[in-house]
């Protein structure tokens, strides 16, 4: 009964506000964000019981997709709300009028007679939407592309303050056994905590399918930028001491909103993965990396040393791409099964003072995260309310990653939010895959 008048609340606050907003009007809304930010109106599950984790004995992929969806309708707040946008990937599954649900949710992507596929695993707080113009360029490339879901996401950041990272393991194990299962050739690419997963699955198994055929990792979770993020594990155990960010989460594609849990479980994640030392590696799987150097959400000097460490164990083709100055990754480029490529700023790029964690998959064509698009991320204001809303509704604010160097050079700025060398990551995937 509770929800029943909170979903009534904002249902009288859109009547209101004047408009049925769709999925990108609401972020700029400033005034629907206040009131998101203060109420937790889509911060929270559509209805009181939590979400279980879905049982994945007896599934096959396409039986988890349509269960997944099933979940996704039934607890995300927002699932109905219109989403206008009209792209490749919601093109190939024809869809025409796309709701949020039909954004977030896990999809596949087919091509008749191909054997070979790339599965991609998002990252903490996404949704397969991180994915999507990749997933367009995968799929034009000739491959089959499958995306999953992680527990707990999707739906609302509620959701996360439940979950337990082996459920993450989980599903990840089954798309990839799924996969390696129902295809000759497999890829996997993972974002930031998706590509954690992947090396956590790599470095857990005393052998690896031959049809693993490469993995590309953007960003990957190995360590985390802030020293003190393994304090989340604790704090999560103090009680009423939930959330570490109450924001708006008025991004359809993923959430705003921060629970304590969420760090604690990727951060257990995490101590998996690295230090490499702990590991024994007997398998070379050819990699493709893409790393930020100063990004602010993973230690970029961990995640090198981890590659470093990886190439000394077992020699292994890697190509680097590292969006930063050549001389900080020198120490890979002494191997020589390395390629390490440093792209440089296209046009138009003077503004972005460094490449940030949550940017290196978006095409500046994107029309949610993109150059033109109307979202933008602003977390970083979220204790000064004057800057918060500033920075989402004036004009031409450069973007950045979350920097001090940022905030020294501008009084205002958003968290870039796509990636402005894209043309170039993507030319070296190809290279990466053809061979």
């Amino acid at each position: 009964m509770i929800n029943v008048f909170k979903t009534l609340g904002i249902l009288l606050f859109f009547i209101s506000a004047g408009s049925f907003a769709n999925c990108l009007s609401q972020s700029a809304d400033v005034k629907l964000i206040n009131h998101s930010i203060s109420e937790g109106s889509y911060r929270f599950l559509a209805k009181s019981d939590v979400a279980k984790v879905l049982d994945l004995s007896d599934l096959n992929f396409e039986d988890y997709l349509v269960q997944t969806e099933q979940q996704i309708t039934a607890l995300n707040p927002r699932a109905n709300v219109p989403c206008p946008v009209n792209n490749y990937v919601l093109n190939q599954q024809n869809i025409s009028a796309p709701t949020i649900t039909d954004l977030v949710k896990p999809y596949q992507l087919t091509h008749a007679n191909s054997d070979k596929v790339v599965l991609l695993i998002h990252g903490l707080t996404d949704s397969p939407y991180s994915f999507h113009d990749l997933s367009a360029f995968y799929h034009q490339q000739g491959f089959n592309v499958r995306t999953v879901l992680l527990p707990g996401h999707g739906t609302a950041a509620e959701h996360l303050r439940y979950v337990d990272y082996n459920d993450w393991r989980a599903l990840s194990a089954f798309a990839i056994e799924q996969s390696l299962n129902d295809f000759e050739q497999v890829y996997l690419g993972g974002f930031s905590t998706g590509a954690g997963l992947i090396l956590d699955y790599m470095l857990t198994r005393k052998s690896l399918s031959p049809k693993l055929s490469g993995v590309m990792l953007f960003a990957p979770a190995t360590k985390a930028k802030n020293s003190m993020s393994w304090l989340a594990q604790y704090i999560d155990y103090v009680p009423f001491l939930n959330w570490l960010d109450k924001d708006a989460d008025v991004d359809f594609a993923k959430y705003e909103s921060f629970p304590i849990n969420a760090g604690a479980q990727v951060h257990h994640l995490m101590s998996n993965v690295y230090p490499l030392t702990k590991h024994h590696i007997t398998h070379s799987v050819p990699m493709f990396v893409a790393v930020p150097e100063h990004d602010m959400t993973i230690d970029t000097a961990a995640t090198l040393n981890l590659l470093v460490q990886w190439q000394r164990k077992t020699p292994t083709p890697l190509t680097l791409v590292y969006y930063g100055g050549r001389d900080n990754a020198n120490q890979l480029s002494a191997f020589e099964n390395v390629k390490l490529v440093t792209p440089q700023c296209m046009p138009k790029c003077d503004d972005q003072l460094q490449m940030a964690h949550t940017a290196i998959p978006n095409a500046p064509s994107n029309i949610h995260y993109g150059e033109h698009a109307v979202y933008r991320n602003c977390g970083h204001y979220l204790a000064d309310v004057k800057k918060y809303n500033a920075c989402k509704v004036t004009p031409n604010i450069p973007a950045s990653e979350k920097t001090p160097l940022a905030g020294e050079k501008h009084a205002l700025f958003q968290r870039l939010s796509y990636n402005p060398y894209y043309s170039e990551l993507t030319n070296e995937l190809a290279l990466f895959l053809a061979k």
